[in-house]
């Protein structure tokens, strides 16, 4: 990184910092260092170009809206990232409390990406915050099959969430044991992710 800020000119150097600038933007932002994370994206852009689209969630969880929607729209004008752009607009007006125009972003990006997990949980979580229950719980289903080996949570679990607030107890259950056997045929290192939801789900299942 020292090498790569003392010799901008040097093409292999500027490669390895930009590298290993990723990394650490990648790092923070699991982190919840977004302040950071937008300082590494500042320096990658000064030796390489504008990178808005890493721009956008942590400026969405700094609650920085204005400057998070510029991001998006410069992110549309670049080209090759209309997916994301809907994911992230999605995104940035659920936080604004904008809800219907939130679920219909997630609409359109899982309508784009049909196979992707995230895509369909978000929808699942717009359809929620909405009032559309049963549109929740069939987007909530939809995102169960698209899970793969390396997706960081069981979507089951979102099922269990929605089908305990309605008190239905054997659904919600279901849904738990579920969780716990797409968990187990997942990598280990996503396992940390869901526990505890999990341990809440289950005890919530346990109390009732």
């Amino acid at each position: 990184e020292e090498r790569g800020r003392d010799a901008p000119t040097d093409i292999e150097a500027r490669a390895w910092y930009l590298y290993v600038l990723s990394y650490e933007y990648e790092m923070l932002k699991q982190l919840g260092r977004d302040e950071e994370a937008l300082v590494c994206v500042e320096r990658m852009e000064a030796v390489y170009q504008p990178l808005p689209w890493l721009k956008t969630w942590p400026l969405i969880r700094l609650e920085r809206y204005a400057e998070a929607a510029r991001t998006i729209d410069a992110t549309e004008s670049h080209g090759g990232f209309s997916n994301r752009v809907l994911n992230d607009r999605g995104a940035l007006c659920n936080n604004m409390g904008r809800y219907a125009e939130s679920l219909e972003s997630m609409r359109q990006f899982a309508a784009a990406e049909p196979d992707s997990a995230i895509a369909w949980s978000n929808c699942g979580g717009g359809a929620l915050a909405t009032f559309q229950f049963e549109e929740a719980e069939k987007y909530m289903l939809e995102a169960t099959k698209h899970a793969g080996w390396s997706s960081r949570r069981s979507h089951y679990l979102d099922l269990a969430s929605l089908s305990l607030e309605q008190r239905r107890l054997p659904e919600a259950a279901d849904a738990v044991r579920m969780a716990a056997n797409q968990r187990a045929g997942r990598a280990p290192w996503t396992w940390r992710h869901e526990q505890g939801h999990s341990d809440l789900m289950t005890a919530a299942l346990l109390a009732l």
